[in-house]
């Protein structure tokens, strides 16, 4: 059974996610006191600040929350299941993010300093029943990795997709995707870059659901990893393409197994390959 937090979020939690904080830091003094605590301003405890949503920063970075006390801003990133895009990276760098929401601190490499709370500890600092729960829950979903995914479970989330025309952000294929991406960070965090976002995309007369990467500091060549209808046999498959002059668009198709660790390690394999072929 869902949870009230993935009932209420269908296809976009991380604008429910959203809301959820910007309430809480609103409402809750134990969830300001937190968030004070870990930025290490001397700031009025009883003082109820300023929150606003998708605050452009000095750098052009857009920040997820701001919350604006009397003589003090601060820009949050609020993270739920991917791993952070190479934007996101280079903000962080830049600083131009003040503190960082995460479903975890652990295995991550921050900049040193860079304050970080989690969905848990703010549901733990809560009072009001509801909005604890609904945070307890933001954490636990964005936890869940999800390893493997049928074919059975595969038809149905993309037919799913493909009906309602619209971006997909909750359902199997995304928390799927999220995994490979955070394999591929683990495999290969000096040299996988990823996109800025996900979204759907044509790919030719049939819909594609993924996201693209680089492999090292080139621009090209851009892969594409995701999942679409073979040309072929019309069945659900997840993939790696390379469209370029270089050889075919399709590195490979793969419409059996479905393991995100597998695959991958066998993304780069593929990547690196076609890297190393003349341009």
């Amino acid at each position: 059974m869902a949870s009230m937090f993935e009932a209420m979020a269908r296809h976009r939690p991380e604008w429910l996610a959203q809301g959820i904080l910007m309430r809480a830091v609103e409402t809750e003094p134990a969830v300001r006191a937190l968030m004070i605590e870990q930025l290490g301003e001397n700031l009025p405890r009883e003082e109820i600040p300023g929150v606003t949503e998708e605050e452009v920063t000095e750098g052009g970075w857009r920040a997820d929350v701001c919350v604006a006390w009397k003589h003090r801003t601060a820009r949050l990133e609020l993270k739920l299941l991917a791993g952070f895009t190479r934007r996101q990276e280079e903000a962080l760098k830049r600083r131009e993010v003040d503190l960082l929401i995460l479903p975890s601190k652990e295995g991550r490499e921050l900049p040193d300093g860079l304050p970080v709370l989690t969905w848990r500890e703010l549901a733990d600092a809560a009072l009001d029943p509801c909005l604890k729960q609904l945070l307890a829950e933001v954490s636990a979903s964005s936890t869940r990795r999800l390893e493997e995914i049928s074919g059975t479970e595969l038809e149905q989330d993309l037919n799913s997709f493909v009906g309602e025309r619209e971006e997909r952000r909750w359902g199997l294929m995304y928390r799927f995707l999220s995994t490979v991406h955070q394999h591929l960070n683990e495999e290969a965090p000096t040299e996988y870059r990823a996109s800025d976002g996900w979204a759907r995309t044509p790919k030719g007369e049939e819909p594609y659901y993924g996201f693209c990467f680089w492999l090292g500091d080139d621009a090209k060549p851009r892969y594409w990893l995701g999942f679409w209808r073979s040309n072929n046999t019309k069945k659900p498959v997840f993939g790696l393409s390379a469209p370029s002059e270089r050889g075919p668009p399709v590195l490979f198709e793969e419409p059996l197994s479905f393991n995100a660790g597998a695959l991958a390690r066998r993304i780069l394999s593929e990547a690196r390959g076609y890297n190393c072929q003349p341009r």
